[in-house]
């Protein structure tokens, strides 16, 4: 009898894990009228676009939560004639925008060029007002004769959680997590789905869908990618840092290619000169974005190079043909204040200081230049030498070398910022922060129309494939040179109008955003959630899907928050209602995303 049982009980085995085997080599099947590939800012503009028409629409996201490169962005936008602007006393005008865009861009896309300086008003201000975004700022960036970079209280988060709000609760629109789309479906010449796995599953994938939308984003994550389409008349760096996301590995693009697309402008990379390695992730190679309007950037000779305030346009030119590409950011005790890193993982400054600055693995620091000099491997004579001339040229009123001030400074037009009164660098400790060129965006991709439809090397639209923001170039709007706020901008335009054109154009009158409240945090401590949940999260980190998981649990970790700081709707003692509201979810992105004084001032609007 025993051995009955036994046999019995293998027997039960072997059929479980052969159901399981065959359950999970079963490609799991959704069907629509349209799939969005990639959940950032022009995928979740598609999104919301397509079901507001009525269309059944699937988002497919390789990450476990919305934003794409968008949400970790400082959130400016480009848009003209707005009431912001008028508010604070500047006049705009369309056309003037257009002319700006073009000139600066010297090959931009005239038609996307007329659209993003006519239409932004009304498709960026006025629809993300309408969804409760507040501009507070409009501040100047070079190229543009008039400041138009505007920009909201909450950065990244504060454009994308709105929108993802509003598709979130439009039955029409579902999203699936953790899905690498890795094959376009055609056929009969069409894109009629897509196929992939799930990351932690790992379970196959197929979407059927009468058209596609790509919103992957670009391929500056990706260094290969990077290299082979590297601009010919720009040297390249020995060493150059990734600042997109680690998903922006050029799948989408690859998958484009694969349908019959045709490329456009490749070579067309929108590169940094402020990556400082991420201590964090040095495997990785990944960077943070660091600048310091009150400090100088010397080469490895210990000189200045170029004017330090004029736009990345110029500035990354001169880093990329210094010898090695490589500078060191210069500033004294006074400069720690003035800092500025870009990114919402850096919005805490306590932590940044202790990440980047009083990291010596980052940031050299000592008592005197020679022995700064002598720390950062720079000669000290010639360090010295930079320094006191600098200093002297501020008390004198005039940059003599690169015209950074004085009668001869550049026009504010053409600078990156609002420049500070320039200072000397006398208090110690001084600082050596090693800096390199750093990936940042695709001004080039798949060749689209006005519409949005994926075009081949014909110039024929492929029928079912539209693509929207980094994957597809943008369209081109940016030329060879972008000014700031006209990455996150476009998308979000390109992603309205392919979500529309698929709905057949349809101006639907929007609703008015939803409002409801966070539930209040209930009974239970960390002790009642750590009883079931044992969170490994060096386990969870080394797993495929687990990325953002990991990184926010280690964060929360680090900074001793509760469980129910981040999961306050969970209802902790009773199982039947355990489970995670998406919509309120949303709220927690707060505790990452924005520096500790905006959160209070935000939560207002965290569940809207």
């Amino acid at each position: 009898m025993k051995r009955l049982l036994v046999v019995l009980f293998l027997l039960g085995l072997t059929a479980a894990a052969g159901y399981l085997a065959w359950l999970y080599g079963r490609a799991a099947v959704s069907s629509s009228d349209v799939l969005v590939i990639g959940a950032g800012l022009g995928g979740l503009s598609a999104a919301y676009e397509a079901g507001l028409g009525g269309l059944r629409v699937d988002v497919a996201e390789m990450n476990s939560v919305f934003g794409g490169n968008g949400v970790l962005s400082e959130g400016g936008l480009f848009i003209v004639d707005t009431p912001t602007q008028k508010a604070e006393g500047f006049q705009d005008d369309p056309d003037l925008a257009e002319k700006d865009i073009r000139e600066w861009g010297e090959d931009a896309d005239p038609d996307w060029a007329r659209i993003l300086a006519h239409d932004s008003r009304r498709e960026i201000y006025d629809w993300l007002t309408g969804l409760g975004v507040r501009f507070f700022a409009v501040r100047p960036q070079a190229g543009n004769h008039v400041p138009r970079f505007h920009e909201n209280t909450e950065k990244g988060l504060g454009l994308l959680r709105p929108i993802y709000r509003e598709c979130f609760r439009n039955p029409r629109i579902r999203f699936h997590w953790n899905i690498r789309v890795e094959e376009l479906v055609v056929r009969d010449g069409a894109v009629v789905g897509a196929v992939g796995r799930n990351l932690r599953s790992r379970r196959s994938v197929r979407f059927e869908a009468r058209s596609v939308v790509l919103a992957t984003g670009g391929f500056q994550g990706n260094e290969r990618l990077v290299r082979q389409n590297w601009r010919r008349d720009a040297p390249q760096p020995d060493r150059v840092l990734l600042g997109a996301s680690p998903n922006s590995a050029g799948l989408g693009l690859q998958m484009g290619l694969a349908a019959g697309a045709a490329t456009h402008r490749l070579d067309h990379q929108w590169h940094y000169p402020f990556g400082v390695p991420d201590p964090r992730l040095t495997e990785d190679n990944r960077a943070v974005s660091v600048r310091n309007l009150n400090a100088i950037w010397v080469n490895a000779q210990g000189e200045r190079f170029v004017n330090e305030w004029q736009g990345s346009r110029f500035t990354l030119d001169a880093l990329l043909r210094q010898k090695p590409a490589t500078y060191w950011l210069i500033f004294d005790e006074p400069g720690t204040e003035d800092l500025r890193y870009s990114g919402t993982d850096w919005a805490d400054r306590e932590y940044a200081r202790r990440q980047l600055v009083d990291n010596p693995a980052v940031t050299r620091s000592a008592g005197t230049w020679a022995e700064l000099a002598s720390r950062a491997g720079l000669p000290a004579d010639r360090l010295q030498i930079t320094v006191e001339r600098y200093n002297r040229m501020v008390r004198e009123g005039e940059d003599k070398d690169f015209q950074r001030f004085g009668p001869q400074a550049l026009p504010p037009w053409l600078q990156v910022f609002p420049v500070p009164a320039p200072r000397e660098f006398r208090k110690p400790p001084f600082y050596a922060m090693q800096v390199f060129p750093m990936t940042r965006k695709n001004m080039g991709g798949l060749r689209v129309d006005t519409d949005c439809r994926v075009l081949d090397a014909a110039g024929r639209p492929i029928p079912g494939l539209l693509a929207v923001g980094e994957v597809a170039g943008l369209g081109g709007v940016n030329g060879k040179a972008g000014l700031e706020g006209t990455f996150l901008a476009p998308s979000l335009i390109q992603g309205r109008r392919a979500g529309r054109f698929l709905a057949g154009g349809k101006e639907t009158r929007p609703p008015e955003p939803a409002r409801f409240e966070t539930p209040a945090a209930t009974d239970g401590n960390d002790l009642s959630c750590r009883g079931c949940h044992l969170l490994p999260m060096k386990f969870f980190g080394s797993l495929q899907g687990y990325r953002h998981f990991a990184r926010a649990h280690r964060l929360a970790e680090e900074r001793s928050y509760s469980c129910v700081r981040c999961h306050e709707e969970v209802e902790l003692l009773r199982p039947w209602k355990h489970r995670i509201d998406g919509r309120a979810q949303t709220a927690g992105c707060s505790h990452c995303h924005l520096p500790q004084n905006t959160q209070a001032s935000s939560s207002n609007l965290s569940v809207r």
